[in-house]
């Protein structure tokens, strides 16, 4: 009994989670709904997809200062996986997640928060454009 209530409830699942299109129970971007390329503020900002793997996304951010982030987003889930940040110098440092370390536990938190941001700022530029031109 209990193996076809677990059926039942992953079926009703998938048939929920279809119309949203998501190939899989987790959220994943509309990658439509984030292609940009372009400024926010003063930093130039690049929505990124199919990144070394077809899922994956990246925001790339240049700042005024000339240091680069790159926010690596392995499955198109909303979760930043890695960061590597580019400094004017050339020196680079990477965290990723899952690595163990609490210091890249940290950085990942913050560039989570980061990322999400850009993404809100995106779609909503976006959906400027969009609502503009039928008008």
């Amino acid at each position: 009994m209990k193996i076809k209530k677990v059926i039942a409830v992953s079926a009703l699942a998938a048939l929920l989670a279809a119309p949203l299109g998501c190939a899989t129970f987790g959220v994943r971007l509309n990658h439509q709904d984030y292609k940009f390329e372009g400024m926010i503020g003063n930093e130039h900002v690049q929505f990124e997809e199919g990144v070394s793997i077809a899922d994956a996304a990246a925001i790339v951010v240049k700042k005024p200062d000339g240091r680069k982030i790159i926010y690596w987003d392995d499955k198109a889930d909303f979760s930043v996986d890695e960061v590597l940040i580019e400094m004017p110098d050339g020196t680079k440092s990477t965290y990723s997640r899952g690595s163990g370390s609490e210091l890249d536990t940290v950085v990942i938190s913050e560039a989570q928060g980061q990322y999400r941001d850009y993404l809100d700022k995106i779609y909503e530029i976006n959906k400027k454009k969009g609502l503009e031109s039928i008008k």
